[in-house]
């Protein structure tokens, strides 16, 4: 997932900067990633196994070129493990203009504005979004949008095709952060139903405390799905604990899932932190035990 609004908060805090590699005449060239791996132990009623492996390592290429006084062109390409075959592939490559009175305009592959809106999701290998995996729902896709602020809110439309559309807001002040989105995917020759997905999220920071809670629907196929949580994270020094609760909703289920997580980081050093996550899992389904899985991992930014 996770958070393209608040990444830089969330996954970026403690790490180094993008390393600028070239500057001339208004072009710049920079170059950032993370290296990551960890230990999963898992307690299931089908299996209980311990795995070590490579986590989605990824690094960035980021260029940007003035054009005029406050306008720019900029682009970004984002190569990513993909974790079980370890290929690598482009998760993100766009290209774009950002303007200080027109806003921004980039078309390309990179994931829609609802990834940012699970506001409730404070740790690294779980968290609730079912969005990614909906044509509704703007997953990491082709499409362009546009983005423009007005004071505290900003908005943003877009669309894959003519068919397949976004748009959503987002409000930010006093450390408040408020927003919806809404994105469509209508019948067509190559698709068989009109599906459509919603989420809203809101987050709340006073001092060392953080607070965020996340509600999301989708109704692809004919069927229907919900799930919402409330998260919460507080930080202390180069440390940093969080919890979170999240409910899944099916319709082709009896009852509901749920996911219990507990977790805690720290700072070893600028751009290298280690975390420990523990999560219990109750998919909803009748004769079905709880699951429990432990995480133990690293990340290494640059």
């Amino acid at each position: 997932m996770k958070k393209t609004i608040l990444a830089s908060a969330i996954l970026l805090a403690g790490a180094a900067n993008a390393a600028e590699i070239y500057n001339n005449e208004g072009a710049t060239l920079s170059l950032n990633g993370s290296m990551r791996a960890h230990i999963v132990y898992t307690d299931s009623s089908s299996k209980k196994d311990i795995k070590l492996e490579e986590s989605s390592s990824r690094f960035n290429i980021q260029a940007t070129q003035e054009i005029d006084e406050g306008v720019k062109a900029f682009g970004k390409i984002q190569i990513k493990n993909t974790g079980d075959d370890n290929n690598a592939y482009f998760n993100d490559a766009y290209v774009g203009f950002a303007s200080d009175e027109m806003g921004t305009i980039k078309v390309g592959k990179f994931i829609g504005l609802n990834d940012s809106l699970v506001l409730n999701d404070f740790t690294y290998e779980g968290g609730l979004y079912d969005h990614e995996d909906n044509l509704s729902s703007f997953g990491t896709t082709n499409q362009g949008q546009a983005t423009k602020s007005f004071g505290d809110v900003t908005v943003t439309v877009a669309a894959a095709n003519e068919d397949t559309y976004e748009f959503g807001a987002v409000y930010e002040a006093a450390g408040l952060t408020v927003g919806g989105s809404y994105g469509v995917a209508n019948k067509t020759t190559t698709r068989a139903t009109d599906d459509s997905g919603y989420i809203f999220g809101a987050q709340y920071n006073v001092d060392a405390l953080t607070v965020g809670v996340q509600y999301q629907a989708t109704d692809v196929a004919n069927k229907d799905y919900k799930g919402y949580g409330i998260g919460a994270e507080y930080t202390m020094g180069q440390a940093r604990a969080y919890a979170m609760y999240d409910v899944t909703d099916y319709d082709v289920r009896a009852d509901k899932g749920s996911v219990v997580t507990l977790g805690a980081d720290y700072v070893l050093a600028k751009g290298v932190k280690t975390y420990a996550e523990f999560y219990s899992t109750d998919s909803g389904k009748a004769g079905e035990s709880t699951d429990t899985k432990v995480v133990v991992g690293a990340r290494v930014y640059f």
